[in-house]
């Protein structure tokens, strides 16, 4: 089966517009909706930006984000990011795909500071965001452990008992929290992984944005608004 690869378009923006908008990143709205409000528990309890417009995406549209058109290398590029910060003369490259007379934009890149703006949710690869989705769900083990400890103690029921009702209904939370939505989790990464590989990148499943923006801020960098990152 081939793999869908992105193409790379450089240039400076030009005749850039801008506009809120609700968008469903899935195929099937019914099923955007159920992955939205899995990814925001996930996203809750990693204490991830996004997670606010995961649990509004899950009731409503889609996700809030900002629709943008713009000219860029002669070619008319048009997407939707959570925020859209670059500007008119800003140099970018731009990764994605040509559809009709449009290049739909998966990701922009400013060359200068080296910020990427990203479809929602795509902000790690494969194997970042199996390794985050792991690490998650052992606080998760941990956490409800705790909690059947402290409500043994307070409820006056027998520790093992809750520890019991812990170690069964722990699995069972996580599989239809994570599991259930495995897939499409593994649907976001992917496009970052072609988004990185367009770019260049070595090991693109590994890039994790959020990993690469906090080590940029602790360098000094100023902070930026949600939906860009430092590559």
């Amino acid at each position: 089966m081939h793999e869908l690869s992105y193409k790379l378009v450089n240039g400076a923006v030009e005749d850039l517009r801008t506009s809120d908008m609700h968008v469903n990143y899935l195929k099937s709205a019914e099923q955007f909706k159920k992955t939205s409000g899995l990814a925001a528990i996930v996203q809750v309890a990693a204490g991830e930006p996004g997670a606010v417009h995961s649990m509004q995406a899950a009731t409503s549209d889609g996700d809030p984000v900002t629709g943008f058109n713009m000219s860029v290398g002669g070619k008319w590029v048009t997407g939707s990011f959570w925020e859209v910060d670059f500007k008119n003369g800003d140099e970018v490259k731009v990764i994605g795909y040509q559809k009709g007379n449009e290049f739909i934009a998966v990701a922009v890149v400013d060359v200068k500071e080296n910020k990427i703006w990203i479809q929602p949710h795509s902000e790690r690869g494969t194997i970042a965001k199996k390794y985050h989705l792991l690490r998650c769900c052992g606080y998760a083990f941990i956490g409800l452990y705790i909690l059947a400890i402290l409500a043994a103690f307070f409820g006056g029921m027998p520790v093992w008992f809750m520890l019991i009702c812990a170690t069964f209904s722990t699995p069972i939370i996580l599989f239809v929290t994570v599991g259930l939505s495995w897939k499409d989790f593994m649907e976001f990464s992917k496009e970052m992984n072609r988004v990185g590989k367009a770019l260049g990148i070595a090991e693109p499943e590994k890039i994790d944005l959020f990993k690469s923006t906090r080590k940029s801020r602790k360098s000094g960098k100023p902070a930026l608004p949600m939906g860009v990152y430092y590559l």
